[in-house]
């Protein structure tokens, strides 16, 4: 089998031959031809089109991508504030955050119960977020991203 490598985000190095990430490019392949040198590509979504025309259209080759992450970890958030897709998560996040912003004005001192009672609905919901969001830098800072990225796991639980 001819092996080929790219290189994603200039230090990543995925070889044809074995399917998956390797260490380095080879000094012996580089010095069997001069006309060898490993493509660059920027991502793995870059990788999986430019292998795509070898390949069965339903191949996946390099497994999960930080984008499948962070659709996991929107996923989650849509499901710890009781959204009914992403962009209805991002209406709840920006009035928290505008509720956040109107109760800090008035001072904490100032607060009836129930502004009390909302302010600690909000830290609650904003660390509940932190914790899902740290958890995704985590994994997406792996290389390569787990296999069962998506496993809870993986992730914090999603109580209220």
């Amino acid at each position: 089998m001819i092996d080929h490598y790219w290189v994603l985000d200039d230090m990543r190095v995925w070889s044809s031959a074995t399917g998956g990430f390797v260490d380095e490019v080879p000094e012996h392949w580089l010095k069997s031809d001069p006309a060898n040198s490993p493509s660059k590509v920027a991502d793995e979504t870059a990788l999986t089109e430019a292998l795509r025309p070898a390949l069965p259209e339903q191949a996946r080759l390099v497994g999960p991508t930080i984008a499948d992450v962070r659709a996991e970890a929107a996923r989650r958030m849509i499901v710890l504030l009781g959204a009914d897709d992403e962009a209805h998560m991002d209406v709840l996040i920006s009035n928290g955050t505008r509720e956040a912003v109107q109760l800090l004005q008035i001072g904490q001192g100032n607060w009836t119960e129930e502004q009390a009672t909302r302010a600690a609905q909000l830290e609650h919901m904003q660390a509940a977020i932190d914790e899902v969001r740290e958890h995704s830098n985590i994994l997406e800072a792996m290389t390569p991203v787990p296999l069962d990225y998506a496993d809870d796991v993986h992730w914090p639980e999603l109580g209220t």
